[in-house]
């Protein structure tokens, strides 16, 4: 079976850094943003939030992070770094 890629993301080693949007237009992907922070809170998790839909810098940060181009669709959401993977 094939192994899943790990990504990592350098200087978030210390850090959890979630990628999510704030925007309802697709539901299913804002609810799960919406799960995933609701989940890490409850559990007293500090986060570095980066809604990309506020900041399109954000989402030029995590498609490379991601090794993508930086035109096209992004990476599904959410996207959770935890120390830097």
């Amino acid at each position: 079976p094939q192994q899943p890629a790990i990504y990592y993301f350098p200087g978030a080693e210390q850090r959890v850094v979630v990628y999510y949007t704030s925007l309802r237009v697709v539901r299913p992907t804002f609810e799960a943003c919406k799960s995933v922070l609701s989940i890490l809170r409850g559990f007293r998790v500090q986060i570095d939030e980066r809604d990309v839909s506020m900041d399109s810098g954000f989402t030029a940060e995590l498609n490379r992070i991601m090794g993508r181009p930086e035109l096209g669709p992004g990476p599904s959401l959410p996207r959770v770094f935890i120390a830097g993977r």
